[in-house]
């Protein structure tokens, strides 16, 4: 991890999923998830390593300090803040001094009674059993199975262990979040640590009755996101429309054709799309303009990743022989679904915000670019030749 935090790559996502190969882990490419595909990567390596480790991450602007040197700096006595259990960055683990203990050496120094060696993602939180101490004011520090590796232990002296602190969510049963971004280093008197089954939360630990009031409320105010696009270029005299999904929905413009998406403001991931079948006015070869917008849980309410797709004659010669409602019925069934259900073969996994097919002796090239206006774009289509390819 500490090596991966050096590694900077074009898609926030590809952080994480260039990562699966060297963890030995497997889990579906989801583009628009941000930062939310680092957590599913740590989920999935959870699932084949107890490794306290992946949890022994350091904050921007945290620090490693000793639990006697956190007291005299008289850092804050209460925190609301929860800061995630595990990382929502690999920048976090960009220090690379600390170093994994056996669940046995573990055990053994912190005098756990009945171990319990696995840690498991439930529908409460992450469940663990940890030695933990009271803090004076309120929380636990909770001792992990890593250590901080400054060669300590080669010069014949005992280990400075890991602890993080945990604070009890406020309404609930044995929850607890992160409360600060430092590692507290503790190495003396291990044995005032009692063992304790802990529920770690890596969100705020909003009930389903706080998530639904929050969707009405947003819901009574925003309504639905609307996403509008205008296709540049379709107006083309070398082009002729033929049909599109939307039918009556597209509005021919002076700038273009026009189509408006609705997509209902919920949490839950929410995709929609809409296509152009367009002819060549010379060549008479065919092809569908692509235009879809999706939204996955860890977007912003109001906020869609935009994808295009194009669909040449060529490689679908069903395009030219289908009717307007076979074409209709096949579009809806290669691209229609949640982006979360999608099989890595999908179509739409390939998809991206500009893409650009050969057509005829040149090639089709389309684009997507936002307007000022929140939820506007302007899809531009082009037909160019080889040499300006």
């Amino acid at each position: 991890m500490s090596w991966a935090s050096k590694r900077r790559t074009t898609r926030e996502e590809d952080r994480a999923y260039s990562l699966m190969g060297l963890f030995g882990v497997h889990m579906p490419t989801i583009y628009g998830e941000g930062s939310q595909a680092f957590i599913r990567l740590q989920h999935e390596i959870m699932k084949h390593s107890n490794d306290h480790s992946i949890f022994a991450w350091l904050g921007y602007e945290g620090q490693i300090t000793t639990l006697s040197r956190f007291k005299f700096e008289r850092k804050p006595l209460h925190s609301t803040t929860n800061y995630g259990f595990l990382a929502s960055s690999p920048d976090l683990f960009a220090y690379a001094n600390i170093a994994h203990v056996s669940y046995k050496e573990y055990m053994e120094s912190f005098v756990i009674v009945d171990p319990l060696p696995e840690h498991s993602v439930t529908n409460h939180g992450i469940r663990m059993r940890l030695p933990v101490v009271p803090r004076k004011c309120s929380g636990y520090w909770a001792g992990l199975a890593c250590a901080f590796d400054d060669g300590s232990k080669a010069r014949g002296r005992g280990r400075s262990y890991i602890c993080i602190w945990l604070q009890p969510c406020a309404g609930t049963i044995n929850q607890y979040y992160r409360a600060n971004k430092d590692l507290i280093l503790v190495d003396e008197d291990l044995t005032r640590f009692a063992t304790k089954d802990v529920y770690i939360l890596q969100t705020s630990g909003r009930t389903l009755s706080d998530i639904l009031n929050i969707n009405l409320c947003l819901n009574s105010r925003l309504q639905d996101s609307r996403f509008q696009f205008t296709i540049e270029g379709a107006h083309n005299n070398d082009l002729e429309l033929l049909t599109s999904i939307a039918g009556k929905k597209w509005q021919k413009t002076k700038m273009g054709l026009v189509v408006t998406m609705l997509l209902p403001l919920q949490i839950f991931a929410e995709s929609k799309f809409d296509s152009a079948v367009f002819r060549g006015r010379v060549t008479g070869q065919i092809f569908a303009a692509v235009i879809g917008v999706d939204r996955v849980p860890a977007m912003r309410y109001c906020d869609g990743r935009v994808w295009l797709d194009i669909l040449v004659e060529d490689e679908d010669n069903w395009l030219s022989t289908s009717s307007a409602e076979e074409r209709e019925h096949r579009l809806k069934g290669m691209y229609e679904g949640s982006v979360l259900q999608l099989n890595p073969d999908h179509p739409r996994r390939r998809c991206s915000d500009k893409i650009m097919k050969r057509f005829g002796q040149g090639w089709l090239k389309m684009t997507v670019r936002e307007q000022a206006q929140k939820g506007h774009y302007v899809v531009r289509l082009q037909m160019v030749e080889d040499n300006e390819h």
